[in-house]
C-alpha cells in the first residue's frame, strides 16, 4: 500500500493488481486456477487430517490440531517452476511428518510471476512458507528440509538468510498472521513482533532481526570482504528503485577515477516454464547489444562485465543526461503555460528532439538491431542540446547474429505480447516513436494499451485545442505507418516555418472542441450500459471494477468502493441495483464495524450517508450512531478520513432526523479538529497524518474550513464561522501566482502544483464558492474566478473526479451556477469533450481508466461514476447537489420557520 496520504502505489507495484485481469485491478484471489497439480500433490501426501484452503495466491495447509504463535522464525522455500512438482514430493513428506503448518503458491503461473522482476522485491522468490510452532521445531524442520532439497534452487529471497549453503531454503523472523485491525485510513495495522519495544514486522529487502531476537545460525563476519565491487567500484547512489531483478547504481571507478553506471542482475529471476533465460541472461545480452552499437554514438559504452557472488554486473559509461520525463517539458509546454512565443519555442524544441530520436533509432536499425522497447524511461536527453542516448536494451533483437533475450514492452508504447520469445519488428519500433509524439505533449500513453483506436483522435484533439501545428498529428500517423522519410521532410519544413515570429507562421490557431447535448446523453447511455455489463459479468470480488485502494482496505467505501457506485446507480440511472446494494449492506452489517474507518469518503459515515439517501434510513441511522462510538474517530481531521468528514455526516443526519446526538457528534468533531489545529499569523492549519499540511478539499485546510462553515449554518455560532474563515484563509495565503496563474502545491514541501479536487486549486475553488454563497463576501468569488482562469483550457492526465478532469469540470459547473457566466458552462462542455476521449469499450458500453491509466474502473474517485456525476450535472446546466459538499439542511430550516411562526403566534 502506498505511504502517501492518498495511498497511491508506485508503477512497479501495478503488476500485482493486474495479474489476474490485465484491464482491471483485482486481487490475486480472483485468479482462476486451472492447473491443480500442486494442490493434488499436497492432497495426496497430506491426507484427510489436514485442512487445505485457498487465500489469494496461496493454499494454506494446516493440521486441524495445530495452534500457531503470533510470530517467530519461519522458513521460505524458493524454487523455479520446472523443478517444483518433483521438489514438492520431497518437501511435503517432511512437513507432514512434523505436522507443521505451511502455505504454497497455487500454481506454476503464479509462481513464475513471483519469480519475475514484476513481483515486488520483498515477496520475490517465496514459493512455500513454513510456520514452525516453536524454536525447537523450527531448527529441526529447517535441517530436515535442507537434507531433502540439495538438488533444487530458486531466486535468493532478499528479506531472508540462506540456511547453510542451501540454494532454496531460507529463513527470517516475522509474523505468522496478518493484523485484522485497521487504522483510520482502512489499511491493516502492522503486526507487533516485540511486545516490549512495540517493534512491528516491516518487510525489508534484506535480512533483519527484531531487537532481542538472536540468529540461531549466526554467520561469522567476513572482515576481508571489500566494500568495492570487483575490487574497483565504489557505489555512490541508486539510480532507480531496486527491483527483484537487481539494482542500477551510480558508482566511482577507483581505478580510473571515472563515474560509471552499474546494472545488476540476480540469478533465476524471470526464469519460467516458458523461458529458461533468467535476468543474468538478459544482462549479458544487453552487453552484447551495446557492444554491437558502440560506434553509433547513441548508446552508452560498455566498461566491463563481471560476476560477484551469485550476481552479474554490467558496468557502463555514465551519461550525465536526463531521462525523457514529461516533467522536463513543464517549463516549455504550452499545455501548461501561456501561448505566444512560448508556443513557438515548444514546437521548435518538440521537432528538434523528435528529429534526434528518429536519427538515433535509424542508426540502431542500420546495424541490424531492433530496439524493441522504445519508451520515455529508456531515452536520455541533454536538456539544452537535446542530444539523445538510448538505454535499457535487454529487449533488443540482433538480426545479424540472431540473438534475442525476451520480449520487453512498455505499456502504451508497444503492444503487449504474451509470447515472450516473439521478436520485435522495425515497424513496431516506429509505432513506439509515434506514441512518443503524444507523450512529448501529454503523458497519457498507457491509455492506448486499453484503447489503441483513440491514439490519433487524442493527439488531434490535443493539437487543435491548443492551436498547435496540425503537422504534429501528421507526423505521428506517418511514424505509425513507418514512413520515416516523409516524417523527416515534414519536420524539416516545419522547423523552417518556425524561424519567424508566431504571428507570421500561420501555424497556431485554437479550435474549440465541445461535447454537445446529444453527444453527452449518448455517452451517459454508453456508461450506463458499461455499468450494466459488469452486473452480468462481475470483475473480481466486487462486481464492479474498482480502484486498487478498495482492494487494499475494504470494498465498501464511497470513494474507491461500492457505495459511491450504488448511489450513482440509484440517483442517475434506471439500472436496478437494489439486490447488489442489499447484499453489500448485509455483508457490512455482519462485519466487526468497530474495526472499520469512520471517514466520509473512506469509511462508515459516508456509507451511512449514501444508505440514507438511497432509502435505507433505519440501517443508515444505526450505522451513523456506531460512528460516534468508533475508536478511530479521533485519529484524523481531514474531510476524507477524519473528523471534518464524519462531522459533516453528523450534520446531515441531524438535519434529516433532528436527533440531538448527531449535533453533539458534530460538535465533538469540531473539538477534535480544534485541538489539532496550528496557528500561523492569525490563520489556522492542520498537519495531516504524515505531518504535512496539504492543500485542497479532501486532505487539506479547505475541507476542514467547509466543515466549520456547515457547522455554523446549523448552529449560527459566530465562533464556528471564525474557525471556518481562519482555516480557509490559510489556504488562500498559500496560493502562489506563477506565470500570472493562481496555483497551489499539493503540500508545501513539493515543487509541483496541482489543479485537482482532491489536492490543489479546484478543491480550494469549490470551497471558496460555498463560502461566497453563505457569506456573500466578494473576495471568495474573485479568488475562485482566478482559479478558473488558471485552469481553463488545460488537459489533465486523468478523466476522473478526484485527480482528474471531471473534478475540474465540477468546479466550473459550480462557478457557472453561482455567476451564470456562460464562459464557465462552455469550459465545462469543453472539459466533457476531453473526458470523452478516455472512454474504453466494455461489452456494449464503456468505462474509464483509473489511476495511472492502468486499469478500467467504475468507482466515484477514479472511474465511470465520478465522470457520470459531472456529465449528469452538465446536462442539467450545473444544477444539483454535489455529494457530501452540499448537505441538505432544508428540514432544519423548515423546523426553524415553524418554531419562529409558533413564537410569533404566541406573541
Amino acid at each position: 500500500m502506498g505511504d502517501a496520504i492518498d495511498k497511491r502505489i508506485s508503477v512497479s507495484d501495478l503488476p500485482h493488481f493486474l495479474f489476474s485481469q490485465s484491464k482491471f485491478f483485482t486481487k490475486v484471489q480472483s485468479y482462476d486456477v486451472n492447473d491443480k497439480s500442486y494442490l493434488n500433490i499436497a492432497k495426496g501426501i497430506l491426507g484427510d487430517s489436514w485442512e487445505i484452503r485457498r487465500r489469494e495466491a496461496w493454499y494454506i495447509a494446516k493440521p486441524h490440531s495445530v495452534e500457531l504463535p503470533r510470530h517467530g522464525f519461519k522458513i521460505h522455500i524458493s524454487l523455479i517452476s520446472s523443478h517444483t512438482p518433483e521438489a514438492l514430493k520431497n518437501i511435503l513428506p517432511v512437513l507432514a511428518e512434523f505436522g507443521v503448518a505451511f502455505k504454497f503458491l497455487v500454481d506454476a503461473h503464479v509462481q513464475d510471476f513471483f519469480n519475475s522482476q514484476a513481483c515486488n522485491k520483498v515477496s520475490s522468490g517465496k514459493f512455500l512458507t513454513v510456520y514452525p510452532a516453536s524454536q525447537a521445531e523450527f531448527e529441526a524442520v529447517i535441517e530436515a528440509l535442507f537434507t531433502v532439497t540439495g538438488a533444487y534452487y530458486g531466486p535468493y529471497i532478499l528479506s531472508d538468510r540462506a540456511y547453510k549453503e542451501s540454494r532454496c531454503v531460507f529463513y527470517r523472523y516475522g509474523t505468522f498472521a496478518g493484523n485484522k485491525e485497521c487504522d483510520v485510513t482502512g489499511a491493516s495495522k502492522p503486526v507487533v513482533i516485540n511486545e516490549l519495544t512495540g517493534e512491528t514486522d516491516v518487510r525489508l529487502p534484506y535480512f533483519h532481526l527484531p531487537e532481542g531476537i538472536t540468529d540461531p545460525f549466526p554467520c561469522p563476519d567476513d572482515e576481508s570482504e571489500s566494500e568495492l565491487l570487483n575490487q574497483r567500484y565504489e557505489v555512490v547512489d541508486a539510480l532507480a528503485s531496486h527491483s527483484s531483478k537487481g539494482g542500477v547504481y551510480l558508482a566511482r571507478d577507483k581505478k580510473f577515477g571515472l563515474t560509471v553506471v552499474i546494472k545488476e542482475a540476480r540469478p533465476h529471476i524471470n526464469r519460467s516454464l516458458l523461458n529458461e533465460h533468467d535476468a543474468i541472461s538478459g544482462l549479458i545480452h544487453e552487453a552484447h547489444i551495446l557492444r554491437r552499437l558502440e560506434y553509433t554514438g547513441v548508446t552508452p559504452k560498455v566498461v566491463e562485465v563481471f560476476k560477484e557472488w551469485q550476481h552479474q554486473f554490467l558496468v557502463l559509461e555514465h551519461i550525465p543526461f536526463e531521462t525523457l520525463n514529461y516533467r522536463d517539458w513543464e517549463n516549455h509546454n504550452i499545455l501548461i503555460n501561456d501561448q505566444g512565443e512560448q508556443a513557438l519555442q515548444l514546437c521548435q524544441r518538440y521537432f528538434l528532439l523528435l528529429a534526434n530520436i528518429i536519427k538515433a533509432v535509424e542508426l540502431v536499425h542500420q546495424t541490424g538491431v531492433i530496439i524493441g522497447d522504445i519508451a520515455p524511461q529508456n531515452i536520455l536527453i541533454h536538456p539544452e542540446t537535446l542530444e539523445v542516448k538510448l538505454i535499457d536494451l535487454e529487449g533488443a533483437y540482433d538480426q545479424l547474429n540472431e540473438q534475442f533475450y525476451a520480449r520487453i514492452t512498455s505499456r502504451g508504447f508497444s503492444e503487449y505480447d504474451k509470447n515472450k520469445r516473439r521478436k520485435p519488428t522495425v515497424d513496431e519500433d516506429w509505432q513506439a516513436v509515434s506514441a512518443l509524439c503524444i507523450h512529448l505533449l501529454h503523458p497519457v500513453c498507457p491509455l492506448f494499451a486499453l484503447n489503441p483506436a483513440i491514439k490519433n483522435t487524442y493527439l488531434s484533439a490535443l493539437v487543435k485545442s491548443h492551436g498547435l501545428p496540425e503537422c504534429m498529428s501528421e507526423v505521428a500517423m506517418l511514424l505509425q505507418a513507418a514512413q520515416v522519410d516523409k516524417v523527416k521532410q515534414v519536420i524539416a519544413t516545419t522547423l523552417g516555418q518556425l524561424t519567424v515570429p508566431v504571428a507570421q507562421t500561420g501555424l497556431f490557431e485554437r479550435k474549440s472542441l465541445n461535447l454537445d447535448e446529444g453527444e453527452c446523453k449518448q455517452l451517459l447511455k454508453k456508461m450506463d450500459d458499461g455499468l450494466a455489463h459488469f452486473i452480468d459479468n462481475p470483475v473480481g470480488e466486487s462486481t464492479f471494477p474498482v480502484d486498487y485502494r478498495a482492494l487494499n482496505t475494504h470494498p465498501y467505501s464511497v470513494s474507491y468502493g461500492q457505495f459511491g457506485i450504488f448511489y450513482y446507480l440509484r440517483k442517475y440511472t434506471n439500472i436496478v441495483a437494489e439486490p447488489l446494494m442489499q447484499k453489500a449492506i448485509d455483508e457490512l452489517m455482519a462485519l466487526n464495524r468497530a474495526n472499520m474507518p469512520p471517514g466520509l469518503y473512506s469509511g462508515l459515515s459516508g456509507i451511512a450517508w449514501v444508505m440514507y439517501e438511497c432509502g435505507y434510513q433505519s440501517d443508515a441511522t444505526c450505522l451513523m450512531k456506531q460512528v460516534l462510538k468508533n475508536d478511530l474517530r479521533h485519529d484524523a481531521c481531514d474531510l476524507f478520513y477524519g473528523a471534518a468528514g464524519w462531522g459533516l455526516a453528523c450534520l446531515q443526519f441531524y438535519s434529516k432526523t433532528q436527533q440531538p446526538e448527531f449535533l453533539q457528534g458534530a460538535k465533538e468533531a469540531a473539538e477534535i479538529i480544534t485541538n489539532q489545529l496550528n496557528e500561523h499569523q492569525g490563520t489556522l492549519y492542520y498537519k495531516n497524518l504524515d505531518g504535512q499540511p496539504y492543500s485542497g478539499l479532501l486532505h487539506g485546510n479547505a475541507g476542514i474550513a467547509l466543515f466549520f462553515l456547515r457547522l455554523y449554518q446549523v448552529t449560527h455560532n459566530q465562533e464556528d464561522l471564525r474557525l471556518a474563515t481562519r482555516c480557509l484563509q490559510f489556504e488562500i495565503d498559500r496560493g502562489e501566482r506563477i506565470n500570472n496563474e493562481l496555483v497551489w502545491r499539493k503540500n508545501y514541501n513539493e515543487k509541483t502544483t496541482y489543479p485537482y479536487l482532491q489536492f490543489g486549486s479546484v478543491g480550494v475553488g469549490c470551497v471558496l464558492l460555498r463560502f461566497y454563497r453563505v457569506t456573500r463576501e466578494a473576495k471568495y468569488l474573485a479568488f475562485a474566478q482566478e482559479i478558473a482562469q488558471a485552469t481553463q483550457g488545460k488537459f489533465c492526465i486523468y478523466p476522473g473526479a478526484f485527480v482528474g478532469m471531471s473534478g475540474i469540470g465540477t468546479f466550473f459547473l459550480d462557478l457557472y451556477r453561482v455567476t451564470k457566466d456562460a464562459q464557465y458552462l462552455r469550459e465545462a462542455n469543453s472539459i466533457a469533450y476531453r473526458v470523452s476521449l478516455y472512454q474504453c469499450a466494455v461489452g456494449e458500453g464503456v468505462a474509464f481508466p483509473g489511476d495511472k491509466l492502468a486499469g478500467l474502473t467504475t468507482d466515484y474517485a477514479t472511474g465511470t461514476v465520478g465522470v457520470g456525476f459531472f456529465l449528469s450535472r452538465l446536462l442539467n446546466d450545473g444544477q444539483g447537489r454535489e455529494l457530501f459538499l452540499d448537505p441538505d439542511f432544508s428540514s432544519l430550516e423548515t423546523c426553524e420557520q415553524a418554531a419562529t411562526a409558533q413564537l410569533d403566534s404566541m406573541e
